[in-house]
């Protein structure tokens, strides 16, 4: 899954959270290096099923390209549908926050 736009901390980990939640027996590894809103440097996460580990902040981009690349691999799930799930909750949590509101932690 590679996104262009800058990622929402907060709501992408509860994205996640959710995902894994639902469907952590099938997602054997997630990982992947983010761009994070306020960050300048990029953000890796790894995670085996429902285990996901601390963030690690990197030291510098691998390359000119400020992309937010995470590889999931699964058994069952279609790609197509994790993605879609995420830019939906990505919308609907920038909508939250652009109205001065807050996620819930």
């Amino acid at each position: 899954m590679v996104i262009e736009e800058r990622i929402d901390w907060t709501g992408f980990g509860m994205w996640l959270t959710m995902l894994l939640n639902r469907h952590g027996d099938r997602v054997f590894r997630v990982k992947g290096i983010r761009d994070i809103e306020g960050e300048e440097r990029p953000v890796a996460i790894h995670g085996v099923q429902r285990l996901v580990h601390p963030p690690v902040h990197m030291s510098a981009w691998p390359d000119r390209r400020r992309q937010s690349r995470i590889v999931f691999i699964v058994d069952g799930l279609d790609p197509a549908r994790i993605e879609e799930s995420f830019h939906v909750f990505n919308r609907l949590s920038e909508k939250v926050l652009a109205q001065g509101g807050t996620l819930p932690l």
